[in-house]
């Protein structure tokens, strides 16, 4: 991807809409600009993150739209690169003329990301900032908005870099060592004191991984699986929870035979649900292809909704209890008693259902997903789980969560080569493969900023974003 040449696309979604942004960057930027863009009066210089009145022009002369013009000057620009911005109306057609006169102009065509691309080329954010960009636009909640522009400021950076100052400063010494092994002002490395130096921070990367589940779950949504058996008011849960009518709902067993998933937001956090098949004995062929999915689906579920009919009786609540327990969701399941508007005696049903399912979950909330009696203690419920016992559960600061695999698996590659130089310290092992595997672990963690990250991978994440970011 050449970086010399200048590059146009529309920053703006596809699609008719009120304004459109026609985005240019590199070394032509101001020429190739300025050459479409007729303003009211003779600008003869341009002024940087000034706005201009005019007109955008075609190579005929033809006017395509009333626009306004600003110029930014690089370095202090996205890209670091000249950038010129034109916003004009934002109708499909006027969009594509505007952007054929600039590419007429000598532009190139965007690549997927390659603006986002070319600011970290040109060290305006590192790679964990750039890959925030992508969290930044995708994100579905506000926790995730929060850990996506702390990301972007920088916050996963520092926590990167606090690893990596200590491990420089290990193999700087090891390397004086190395080189200068006579030399009287070099001072020896002390094994003990190198030990506890890698041990802490290999603590510290250990905490950064435990953050990826949460960070999958930002990203994502907290997995959250509906289970019950069949007719105990699933599907009535789904269509409460998202405010619509999702899910078919009818009288007939076995009406949901394979998985719903939908993403709700609840008071700021991303919850995804799954409805899945009423599990039961004696199912048909097709229906039990859908209770097998329910119960794959429940493995991975941070949460589990456990449905059950609140009017049956204690013994219809201990089938319930087994199923978790063959389930094996203990500790990740609210158990919600419902239909409780047809029971005369709730108190009853509160005590019967603490009394059983009591020792498998510490919550049970009693609803009525049609008469929508319940709901709030329901979404504190789940707001609690996802904060204190589900994948949302970890104690960082927004930004310092990592939410890519790719991250995930670079600090355990740090991790791994921080566990052999250990190794080697307690075998007396040379000091020259020490030195290596520490600086293994320091190329490990420059994949994450960006530093050491092979051309390939950097193609392919620039490669997932859109076209004019």
């Amino acid at each position: 991807m050449p970086i010399e040449d200048t590059i146009a696309a529309i920053a703006t979604a596809p699609g008719s809409a009120g304004v459109a942004i026609i985005r240019i960057s590199g070394p032509n930027a101001l020429d190739i600009g300025s050459g479409v863009f007729c303003s009211q009066s003779k600008i003869q210089t341009y002024e940087h993150a000034k706005m201009y009145y005019g007109r955008m022009v075609s190579e005929k002369g033809e006017t395509i739209d009333d626009v306004f013009f600003v110029y930014l000057k690089g370095p202090k620009t996205y890209t670091g690169e000249d950038t010129v911005e034109f916003h004009c109306h934002g109708g499909v057609l006027i969009v594509r003329l505007a952007l054929e006169a600039v590419l007429k102009q000598g532009a190139r065509l965007a690549l997927p990301g390659e603006f986002t691309k070319r600011a970290f080329l040109n060290n305006r954010i590192d790679l964990g900032q750039a890959a925030a960009v992508s969290d930044l636009i995708n994100a579905s909640s506000v926790a995730a908005l929060r850990n996506a522009r702390g990301r972007l400021e920088g916050g996963l950076s520092r926590k990167i870099n606090l690893a990596k100052g200590p491990l420089i400063d290990v193999i700087s010494r090891l390397d004086a060592e190395l080189d200068f092994p006579d030399e009287g002002d070099v001072r020896e490395i002390n094994k003990v004191e190198l030990e506890k130096s890698i041990k802490s921070i290999e603590k510290n990367l250990e905490y950064i991984t435990l953050g990826y589940k949460a960070g999958v779950a930002l990203k994502e949504g907290v997995r959250t699986v509906i289970l019950g058996r069949p007719n105990a008011g699933k599907s009535s849960l789904l269509n409460l929870l998202l405010r619509e009518e999702r899910a078919i709902v009818t009288a007939e067993p076995g009406t949901t035979r394979d998985v719903i998933e939908e993403m709700v937001v609840i008071r700021g956090i991303g919850i995804r649900l799954a409805d899945t098949a009423g599990i039961r004995e004696g199912a048909g062929k097709v229906e039990s292809v859908g209770i097998e999915r329910a119960k794959e689906k429940a493995k991975n579920a941070g949460i589990i909704l456990y449905v059950t009919d609140g009017s049956a009786d204690a013994t219809e609540f201990a089938k319930d209890t087994e199923t978790i327990k063959s389930l094996k969701t203990e500790g990740r399941t609210i158990v919600i008693l419902n239909k409780v508007d047809t029971i005369g005696d709730k108190r009853k049903c509160l005590q019967d259902g603490q009394m059983v399912f009591g020792k498998i979950t510490d919550k049970i909330v009693l609803l009525s997903a049609t008469k929508n009696e319940g709901l709030k203690e329901l979404e504190d419920a789940i707001c609690a789980a996802a904060g204190q016992g589900g994948e949302m559960f970890f104690e960082a600061e927004a930004g310092e969560v990592i939410t890519t695999l790719r991250e995930k698996t670079a600090v355990e590659k740090a991790m791994a080569a921080l566990s052999r130089a250990l190794k080697l310290i307690d075998d007396n092992g040379a000091t020259e493969l020490i030195a290596f595997e520490i600086k293994a672990a320091l190329d490990a963690l420059g994949e994450i900023t960006g530093e050491t990250t092979p051309e390939e991978i950097l193609d392919n994440i620039f490669s997932n974003f859109c076209i004019g970011k």
